[in-house]
């Protein structure tokens, strides 16, 4: 049985919007008919008139405490169809509080000659027996209407539960719970016999694990969940699970362990398709929609790398705000095509033009932002790949570094009123050429700041799960292929995000700075990439070192086994949110800063690598790039270092 479709309108419109005050009537309500039903217990049911006054005369009193009882345990402000075992103990403790407060207050304000004392007891016993009731009386009715409809459900996938029993249970009941859940239970699988033909929410135990396949044919199961706990002493058992599920040819989905993935919640979630997010356990992240509608609403907003991983995800999120005009700027054709095209379908009203180009080439860097006059430039473009950059770091500097600075000194001199450059946690201490470009460009950005009316920012974050060329989209194609997972090393760890909570954090930053700063995303806790790894292994319904191997191969030229947010001459301070730090590391000679680009076109021109890494050394002092020498191209002269080969 449900509400029709008036019968809701209803309910949201009136009930839940004074759900408050009726949940308080109603519990006072009780209160009344608890202390009046206390007399009439107390008298065998015929109340002599002297008590009937006396009941009359301590009504009032009864009303505020019980008011004030329950308005101090905020009893009133619970959903009753929620009730458990926490409500009733809050229940007894408010009652009986309130029970000690009453008669203290009768006592004083007319004594106890002539009043039953004995109705106090009573009253409090019935108090809680009335309000109590009512809350798992309401929960109660909720449960068996959700459980009615998910039994009587025609369209879902037909599910069968193997082992496990709280953990099933506990699936059972949100598939009941929430008719959004295209599922329906029709069975558990135990491995105890004699539990056959019991029910755990009105679902039965249909056999052991020996009668499966009949099982599935019976009741034409469509997918099996298999919950058996991720102990030690029970992998073998596992694995003799999931061999018999494989044979009946039906689609099966493993509960990874609950512990190491959810962190003690048990959610039908770990049901649906794998997403990476639920791997890192983040809070989620939240902005400011007013203040960053302010600067971006109505503007004209360019973006370089729009076609990459977060230039096309802040391509998004920014039209979203309302900007007059959205411009994207980017090398790659077919990157650049795919998101002019999903823009200007999903923002129709937003004035989309892109633009290829090149940041590296200051002629189309100085037409563009000429003739577009952009108000915001969001910097996204970057080469990032790290090996990659190791051979070659002509490559690098000339886009890192020199591209960054046509940016923004010409965003400078066309008066663009804000500049911001997306950095990252690997320019912290390099070990390789690509962090030591972005930390370089770091420098050169917060330098410019003050030389003319733009104001420069910075925003540094480590990596992004899904990102292009990042270990999630990796590790997810070499488990389709059945393996092996390629870790470099077992300890090595990373801070990750994912791309749509490092995009919102870096147009809420936007709006932040006042000019120089170095705007610093919290990353949560480091995650180690071979728990990532065997996580994702098990979210796809496989057991890491037996379906899917996991390798070693090395840590690759310039990789770091720990990444860094900030060096030993950065000091954080925090900033008026939360999930955003701000530093405010040393200036240099803008003088100094500018003969050093000049000297990089010279050098890029030349091509004469290891002159330009012996700069980056001198604008970069904690670099430790290329300390054993730039890796050789040439296969005959030296193999190359990346890809590695799996051990």
């Amino acid at each position: 049985m449900r509400l029709s479709d008036s019968g809701q309108e209803f309910y949201y419109s009136y009930l839940v919007k004074y759900r408050y005050i009726l949940l308080m009537v109603i519990h006072l309500g009780l209160a009344v008919l608890s202390y009046y039903s206390a007399f009439l217990l107390r008298f065998g049911g015929l109340m002599p008139e002297e008590s009937y006054v006396k009941f009359l005369n301590t009504l009032p009193l009864v009303l505020l405490v019980r008011f004030s009882e329950f308005s101090y345990y905020r009893l009133s402000k619970r959903f009753l169809r929620y009730a458990g075992i926490r409500d009733l103990i809050d229940i007894i403790k408010a009652v009986s509080v309130g029970t000690g407060i009453l008669a203290i207050s009768i006592w004083i304000v007319i004594g106890f000659h002539g009043f039953p004392r004995s109705v106090l007891i009573i009253d409090w016993m019935l108090t809680i027996l009335f309000v109590g009731g009512i809350r798992f009386t309401a929960r109660l009715i909720n449960e068996v209407w959700n459980a009615q409809a998910a039994l009587n459900k025609k369209n879902g996938t037909r599910l069968l539960i193997v082992g496990a029993w709280n953990t099933g249970g506990i699936i059972v009941r949100e598939i009941m719970n929430d008719s959004n859940l295209n599922y329906i239970p029709v069975g558990f699988i135990d491995e105890d016999p004699s539990n056959i033909g019991y029910e755990v929410m009105s679902i039965p135990v249909l056999g052991t694990l020996e009668d499966i396949e009949e099982i599935i044919q019976k009741n034409d199961v469509e997918e099996i969940l298999i919950c058996s706990p991720d102990r030690q002493d029970q992998k073998k058992r596992n694995r003799i699970i999931i061999d018999k599920c494989k044979k009946t040819g039906v689609k099966f989905t493993i509960l990874p362990s609950v512990s190491t993935i959810f962190d003690g919640r048990v959610s039908i979630d770990a049901i649906r398709k794998v997403e990476v997010k639920d791997l890192l356990g983040r809070k989620p992240v939240d902005i400011e929609m007013d203040r960053i509608r302010d600067y971006l609403k109505g503007k004209r907003i360019l973006v370089t790398g729009a076609g990459g991983s977060i230039g096309s995800e802040l391509c998004r999120q920014i039209a979203g705000f309302g900007p007059e005009k959205l411009v994207l700027f980017e090398r790659y054709e077919n990157n650049l095509y795919h998101i002019d095209l999903e823009i200007r379908e999903s923002f129709p009203e937003v004035q989309v033009y892109p633009v290829i180009g090149d940041i590296a080439d200051l002629d189309e860097v100085e037409e563009i932002i000429r003739t577009e006059t952009p108000d915001v430039i969001f910097h996204a473009a970057a080469y990032k790949h790290v090996p990659m950059m190791e051979l070659f770091p002509i490559a690098a500097v000339k886009n890192n570094i020199l591209g960054t600075y046509y940016l923004a000194s010409t965003a400078g001199n066309y008066g663009v009123k804000r500049f911001l450059m997306i950095s990252t946690d690997k320019a912290v201490n390099p070990t390789n050429v690509m962090g030591t470009t972005k930390r370089a460009a770091e420098i050169l950005i917060q330098n410019l700041n003050g030389k003319n009316n733009t104001i420069y920012n910075t925003v540094r974050f480590g990596n992004v799960l899904e990102s292009e060329g990042s270990v999630i989209p990796r590790f997810k194609k070499q488990i389709e292929k059945g393996g092996p997972v390629t870790v470099t090393h077992p300890e090595i760890i990373r801070y990750f995000m994912t791309i749509p909570d490092a995009v919102q954090l870096v147009v809420q930053a936007g709006c932040m700075g006042q000019g120089g700063e170095l705007f610093v995303l919290d990353m949560g806790e480091p995650v180690k990439i071979f728990d990532l790894a065997k996580n994702l292994i098990t979210l796809s319904g496989k057991i890491p070192d037996e379906d899917v191997k996991i390798v070693f191969t090395g840590l690759r030229p310039g990789e770091k086994m720990y990444e860094e947010l900030m060096d030993s001459e950065e000091e954080l301070s925090a900033t008026s949110h939360s999930q955003i730090k701000v530093a405010r590391p040393k200036s240099w000679d803008h003088g100094d800063l500018l003969k050093w680009v000049n000297q990089f076109e010279t050098l890029v021109k030349k091509r004469d690598a290891d002159t330009i890494i012996s700069h980056l050394k001198d604008i970069v002092p904690s670099s430790t790039c290329c300390e054993e020498g730039l890796p050789k191209r040439n296969p005959t002269a030296r193999a190359c270092p990346w890809p590695p080969a799996p051990a």
